[in-house]
């Protein structure tokens, strides 16, 4: 990361080597699966607001008011302390439903709630940075106000020199000037508006040259998927257990080690656990013996039968006690033909 936000220094000091470009392309590949959601077992009690900004946020009439100064980095509303859209109040945040937050009042907000940029050159120079919608057209508002009360001498001085304020074109939002800060800048504001993509990120990583630290990244970035299979509203625990399948279906094509199958195993017993409409019972935490077996337990205790022995059979444990718990409420049921 270091190297992808200082990359005119370093590249100044070293040569451009294929070693180079292909940590460019993990680089890359992993902001294609960027994903975030909020941490529901650590949220704690907010604290109160008191700062000019976040007392902005929102009037006691309702009415948005856009902050006199423009945050940074560090005042902007966490994460985790919002679940929904704080401008349309409507999208709820989830693993695809990606949380953004405007530069200009610190708010987490939805992709549709931020399609525009502007520069705010108090903080990000000439680049422009992502707002909301409110911060959006107030400023624009109070662009046309101050044009308006703006006397023909002024205005006609404006026309000449040009508006430096003004939105760039679209085709070189995202061009490289050499100028160490801005390029710092554009890397910081980067992102791939639909992550988390595993088409997108394999086809970046398409282009690797070297293949065993592709497999790495690959794996390192299945075993973070797996830290998802916690209780939270906001993971799709289908959705994380295709993409942990793909991750090591192409780990495996570049000659990965044994584990990928075992990855794509557990992976699959997820999938059809939750098919079923079982997610309840999956163990929070890593997928390991210890885990899937307390998952084929509850599974018998829940009398999900064809699951419960799908999940033993697939893990390599004996099956045994699934068939006799099975007869035994058979015949606590009065059904002796099976």
């Amino acid at each position: 990361a270091f190297i992808l936000l200082n990359f005119n220094l370093y590249q100044k000091n070293h040569a451009i080597t294929n070693e180079c470009i292909d940590l460019l392309l993990r680089i890359y590949g992993t902001k294609a699966l960027d994903y975030h959601v909020s941490d529901i077992a650590s949220s704690s009690e907010r604290v109160s607001q008191t700062t000019d900004m976040q007392q902005s946020l929102d009037s006691l009439c309702g009415a948005f008011q856009i902050p006199t100064i423009a945050p940074t980095r560090e005042d902007w509303v966490r994460d985790d302390d919002a679940t929904h859209c704080m401008c349309c109040h409507r999208a709820a945040f989830t693993m695809l439903m990606r949380r953004h937050h405007c530069r200009r009042c610190g708010r987490v907000v939805c992709f549709a709630c931020s399609a525009h940029r502007m520069r705010i050159p108090d903080l990000y120079e000439d680049v422009e940075v992502r707002v909301c919608n409110d911060c959006f057209s107030k400023t624009e508002e109070a662009q046309r106000k101050r044009a308006q009360n703006a006397d023909a001498q002024t205005r006609e001085t404006n026309a000449n020199s040009g508006d430096v304020s003004g939105r760039g074109s679209d085709t070189y939002k995202w061009q490289l000037c050499g100028n160490i800060t801005h390029d710092k800048l554009l890397r910081e504001e980067f992102c791939y508006e639909h992550a988390p993509s595993v088409a997108l990120c394999l086809s970046i990583l398409a282009f690797h040259q070297g293949q065993q630290k592709c497999v790495d990244l690959l794996l390192y970035h299945c075993h973070k998927l797996e830290k998802l299979f916690v209780p939270n509203p906001e993971v799709d625990y289908e959705l994380v257990a295709k993409m942990m399948n793909c991750l090591a279906l192409a780990a495996k094509v570049r000659g990965g080690p044994p584990e990928i199958e075992t990855i794509r195993e557990h992976s699959m017993i997820i999938m059809s656990v939750v098919q079923n409409g079982c997610e309840s019972l999956i163990p929070p935490g890593p997928l390991n013996n210890h885990s899937l077996r307390k998952l084929g337990d509850s599974l018998v205790q829940a009398e999900k039968w064809d699951l419960a022995f799908e999940v033993h059979l697939k893990c390599g444990f004996p099956t045994v006690g699934v068939m006799a718990a099975h007869g035994l409420s058979c015949l606590r049921a009065g059904c002796f033909d099976t």
